[in-house]
């Protein structure tokens, strides 16, 4: 049950490993905040590739409410990193995509750490421009 962060080239990345409540993941995603080394305007990567996946829909539109409502201290591009055994992937795509659209940011889901780190540090595409307008 713990919430760990660095600071990579060009990005923040949180492992999350167990099981924690909403409030004790929001707590353990702001102590980045209070870290000296933070950067306003980070991409985050939410490696969770060691939880067990089980957050109802409520508790993941809770979460993406909170980086929504921090995208001024945070980047604007949100990478989510699943286990492959996950069962469900769909279901994130499913609470998160409105979540985009209603703090104009983007929350993805990844399987693999290096295509989640390309898309985070990557040039920004058109339609990528057009929702942030």
């Amino acid at each position: 049950m713990t919430i760990t962060y660095t600071f990579e080239q060009g990005f923040i990345w949180y492992r999350m490993s167990g099981h924690q409540s909403v409030d004790e993941t929001r707590e353990g995603f702001e102590a980045a905040f209070h870290d000296p080394t933070f950067r306003p305007g980070l991409p985050v990567l939410i490696d969770a590739r060691e939880t067990p996946g089980r957050r109802t829909p409520s508790e993941l539109a809770s979460l993406a409410a909170f980086f929504g409502a921090h995208r001024h201290v945070l980047g604007r591009r949100f990478a989510l990193l699943i286990s492959e055994k996950n069962p469900a992937p769909g279901k994130y795509s499913r609470v998160l995509a409105p979540q985009s659209d209603r703090y104009k940011v983007r929350f993805f889901v990844f399987y693999e750490p290096e295509a989640a780190i390309g898309w985070l540090t990557g040039p920004e595409t058109p339609e990528w421009k057009e929702v942030r307008s």
